[in-house]
């Protein structure tokens, strides 16, 4: 049950609209607050100078509609009195972030502790800020001075219940019910808590009584439909029926239907009425963007209900054509389904927005680098790295695509211009590696390693450095201990990286342990379904030294058809005579 918020009224509302303050008023309707007080003070006397602040802060609220203005008339007042209730009152209304508000709220309800209304708001906002127990303090008092107020009572089971105690919130809609009678809101109130605690006897207890107070409304069979779906009962598809036939345009019948079809196992079913739920105007498309993210349950399941998933996609794609957050959904089940380049081009679609969409640009490079155009990835990095300055990962990203050029006196450029602009050790530890792979494939392992050393002051833990480092040292066969003491920590914290295992395993063979370095390997073929060509070179040449011949063989030419230069593998196979 979700806390509901505060009605926001106050019994002088009514009253202040039309209220003018000086005779200036209607000529001056913008302007500085400061400006105007002063003016108005020297109308009216300092002696009224605090009420005539906070009515003109409420014809800024009620009748200019200027929330903005309100809100700074509001502080005029509280310069003057800190405990003025009613300005601290509306604050605590008129700010968004409950945490800001919340101080002004605790001092309404403290510095005029019989109004109802103040109570009520500071009691909300504990709420909101998850402070339930003072909040439940705050509510109990209230019932002790006015003990007929069913909001009070309501809120104080919601807080119960936002506090892990559903009993308790239980106990006080109880004592409600006694006091009010079979009120319809509170008995509302008393089944979504039995519903979320799961006390299902109950449940239906109190879905009947509803059922029999109000027969024509269609919500109250569906009570008792998720109480039955709960317990694995059939019975509840009579009631999901039931409240179909009350209104078969409610999209919440189309939901217990969904649970229903999901707690049976009938996937089809399930995917065929969330078409419909994803159809109707009355769920928003973040909640359907969520139903569809949660029914991506694996490849296979992708595969196995294609045709309904499809269906979902399509009709988001449909319904929402200008919505950039449904387009990014569709283009995003396009690759899923292989069609990158249908996917790419909704995305381009989106590079003539007013605004530019940093998801946007990353999604066609990531596609642009997979579709292996060197060229588009090379512009629309450089093109992001401009529209988006303050982001760290697009120039990785360019000077990544320049690197696969052989373009090195570029790709340092890059990250050396943006090293200088790093806000923390963390990404100057990720630019400091990178550079020192560049320099690594540029064949200066030297000044990989001043770099290396670079990025690991900045960051001892980088596993990315630390893996880095230990492959460069093993590759040119110097300082081995040092490789193998950087690489078992990265073992320690991935160990199921095959990367990483694959350098642990070089490091080890370079070392002549041969017989760990195999176990190792075998550890990372097992764990990478389609080992890189790398990968099946360093096994084989591991077998090699082993004088288990047949399969290094074997293994070099896995190695030459995942990808492997071909010469390097004729260069090891001539060395059994093949």
């Amino acid at each position: 049950m979700k806390i509901r918020n505060a009605v926001r009224a106050g019994c002088v509302v009514g009253l202040l609209v039309g209220w003018t303050v000086g005779s200036g008023w209607s000529q001056k309707r913008g302007g500085n607050v400061k400006d105007k007080q002063s003016e108005q003070t020297e109308e009216i006397g300092p002696e009224k100078q605090e009420t005539a602040a906070y009515m003109s802060g409420m014809r800024a609220l009620l009748v200019d509609k200027n929330r903005e203005q309100a809100i700074a008339w509001f502080n005029a007042v509280l310069e003057q009195d800190s405990l003025h209730a009613p300005s601290n009152y509306q604050l605590s209304l008129l700010l968004d972030d409950a945490e800001k508000a919340l101080p002004f709220g605790r001092r309404a309800a403290e510095t005029d502790s019989t109004n109802k209304w103040y109570r009520y708001q500071y009691a909300q906002l504990l709420g909101r800020t998850n402070r339930y127990k003072e909040a439940i303090e705050v509510c109990k008092a209230a019932l002790k001075i006015q003990n007929n107020d069913l909001q009070t009572y309501r809120y104080l089971a919601a807080l119960y219940e936002g506090d892990r105690q559903p009993y308790a919130a239980l106990a006080v809609l109880d004592s409600a019910l006694v006091l009010f009678g079979n009120d319809l809101s509170l008995l509302e109130a008393k089944q979504e808590i039995l519903l979320n605690a799961n006390i299902l006897d109950r449940a239906e207890t109190n879905a009947e009584l509803l059922m029999s107070l109000d027969p024509q409304n269609s919500h109250y069979p569906l009570y008792m439909a998720y109480a039955r779906i709960r317990k694995r009962d059939t019975s509840a598809l009579r009631y999901l029926r039931q409240a179909e036939a009350l209104d078969s345009t409610d999209v919440n019948t189309k939901l217990a239907y969904c649970d229903y079809y999901q707690a049976n196992g009938m996937t089809a079913q399930y995917l065929s009425m969330l078409g419909n739920v994803f159809s109707s105007d009355q769920i928003p498309l973040s909640a359907k963007i969520n139903y569809f993210n949660e029914v991506l349950k694996t490849r296979r399941f992708y595969v196995d209900y294609f045709g309904y998933i499809d269906n979902l996609a399509r009709t988001i794609a449909v319904k929402y054509p200008d919505d950039p957050e449904a387009g990014k959904l569709y283009a995003q089940h396009l690759i899923n389904i292989g069609n990158t380049d249908g996917a790419l081009e909704l995305y381009k679609a989106r590079l003539t927005d007013s605004v530019p969409d940093l998801d946007v640009y990353q999604h066609i490079i990531g596609i642009e680098s997979y579709k292996k155009n060197t060229d588009s990835v090379l512009y629309y990095a450089k093109e992001a790295v401009r529209l988006f300055p303050d982001d760290y990962d697009l120039p990785l990203m360019y000077a990544g695509a320049l690197l696969s050029e052989k373009r090195y006196d570029e790709t340092l450029k890059v990250l050396d211009e943006t090293f200088n602009k790093l806000p923390q050790d963390s990404l100057r530890s990720i630019y400091s590696c990178t550079v020192g792979d560049v320099y690594n494939e540029m064949g200066k392992p030297k000044q990989a390693y001043k770099y290396y050393e670079k990025s690991l002051k900045y960051n001892p833990n980088n596993v990315v450095t630390l893996n880095n480092y230990s492959y460069a040292l093993s590759v040119a066969g110097e300082e081995l201990d040092k490789a193998l003491s950087m690489v078992s920590l990265v073992m320690t914290s991935e160990p199921s990286n095959p990367t990483y295992i694959d350098t642990y395993a070089w490091v080890l063979y370079k070392m002549g342990r041969y017989k760990e370095a195999k176990a190792a390997m075998q550890k990372a073929i097992a764990f990478e379904s389609n080992a890189s060509a790398e990968l099946l070179l360093h096994y084989g040449d591991i077998l090699y030294a082993l004088s288990e011949e047949f399969n290094a063989v074997l293994y070099w030419k896995k190695a030459l058809a995942a990808g492997a230069d071909e010469e390097q593998v004729k260069e090891r196979l001539r060395k059994t005579g093949q």
